[in-house]
């Protein structure tokens, strides 16, 4: 099954899988708003190739994103990449299939407990939505960003 219909038969979003070269660490910038934006939470986290975290993985680090799904689905995604993003940016989904890791192990960032990042995992390369976009979606934004804000704040009670 091609990689794009396991994501979306599992997740229920399409994955925009493409080949191009994820050699860059700059993640580019889109115009177009998509329908599930993603919120950057926790960057450049490195992860290891075994549980005791001591064989890091080089020239990849981890990011950890909200996606803010109009539906609610609110399960975090922790994804591989080359390229560097910064905490409270928002992104597209995409993924390259010109890397892939497996079986991989990182340091939560708000726990400090090792977890299992993923079995396996291909590149995210998402482009940041550019600020023109944001503004011109900024009300749909801030009501994503209010549902996830209830979300938190109903699950620490």
């Amino acid at each position: 099954m091609p990689l794009e219909k396991l994501s979306e038969r599992i997740r229920g979003k399409q994955d925009a899988v493409g080949g191009e070269s994820s050699r860059s660490t700059d993640p580019g910038v889109t115009d177009k708003m998509p329908v599930v934006p993603h919120k950057v939470l926790h960057t450049d986290i490195p992860f290891y190739t075994d549980e005791a975290c001591t064989l890091q993985v080089p020239d990849a680090r981890i990011t950890i994103l909200r996606p803010l799904d109009p539906d609610g689905f609110d399960e975090l995604e922790v994804v591989p990449s080359r390229k560097h993003y910064q905490v409270g940016q928002y992104l597209n989904w995409m993924l390259s299939k010109e890397n892939l890791w497996e079986e991989n192990y990182y340091r939560n960032p708000e726990t400090g407990q090792v977890e299992q990042a993923w079995s396996m995992h291909v590149e995210f390369v998402g482009e940041v939505i550019s600020p023109q976009a944001l503004e011109a979606d900024r009300e749909r934004i801030q009501q994503l960003e209010t549902l996830y804000e209830k979300a938190d704040t109903s699950t620490v009670m």
